[in-house]
């Protein structure tokens, strides 16, 4: 066997072993990626179903802190100005606005209005503008929600 040849059959072993090793782990690798997919799945569901069940905790919750004729109310009140805010939308063409508002649940409205620093300012200058009993009970009951907060909140120290 001449020197060529044997190392032309090195070469041809090493490349089948090399090629071997490769499709190895990517077989390997591809089995890891349904598995972390399959993680992920199973993760966004438990956030999910974590998230769904914090909202139904903090509606009773709510209703404890607020009486359940202010609580009626609140998401009475919610709905409506939830129906003003996708035509606000409408009005100036925030499409994507409006289909994420339209899809919103009450709760969902509910976090949303609470976390948006915009609806204070605008519930503060409504206020001060004509001092409507909505608004004066509105902010009656996020005060209630405020205090109830910061109780528990000082008594968890």
């Amino acid at each position: 066997m001449s020197k060529e040849v044997a190392l032309e059959r090195i070469r041809k072993m090493f490349d089948a072993k090399t090629s071997e090793i490769r499709k190895e782990y990517e077989k390997e690798i591809k089995e890891l990626e349904v598995k972390i997919e399959r993680k992920k799945k199973e993760r966004d569901a438990s956030l999910i179903k974590a998230e769904e069940q914090f909202r139904k905790d903090s509606f009773v919750w709510f209703t404890r802190v607020v009486g359940q004729e202010d609580y009626r109310w609140l998401s009475e009140w919610l709905m409506k100005n939830k129906e003003k805010e996708i035509k606000e939308a409408g009005k100036k063409h925030e499409t994507k606005h409006v289909n994420e508002l339209k899809e919103m649940s009450a709760e969902d409205y509910f976090f949303y209005y609470l976390n948006n620093p915009e609806i204070e300012r605008r519930l503060k200058k409504e206020m001060e503008q004509n001092k409507s009993e909505e608004a004066k009970r509105l902010s009656f009951i996020l005060a209630k929600l405020k205090l109830e907060y910061y109780r528990l909140n000082r008594t968890r120290i």
